[in-house]
């Protein structure tokens, strides 16, 4: 788990040096989300937002990350969508 999160801080530092990043975290094969992700998460959006164009959404999320994301009112902030199709429809756009 710990390098996920390494990799999710490193996905945040290659998104402040490209022009229009857009990025899918697909969560299809996760059970479990914690606070350390969730807060990963937040800072990803942060990194691409702040870079012209730069788009952040996650897609297929079971029922507990869904849970999880809205207790922390994070599905209120973040793009989430059903499935990887959607969210690159919606990310596609301008």
């Amino acid at each position: 788990f710990e390098n996920v999160l390494e990799d999710v801080g490193l996905t945040a530092d290659m998104a402040k040096s490209l022009s229009s990043p857009r990025l899918i975290v697909d969560l299809s094969n996760v059970k479990f989300v914690g606070s350390a992700f969730l807060g990963r998460c937040i800072l990803l959006q942060r990194v691409l937002q702040e870079r012209e164009g730069g788009r952040f959404a996650l897609a297929n999320l079971n029922s507990f990350c869904t849970a999880a994301f809205s207790v922390a009112k994070l599905d209120t902030v973040l793009a989430i969508y059903p499935t990887t199709t959607d969210a690159l429809a919606a990310l596609k756009g301008p």
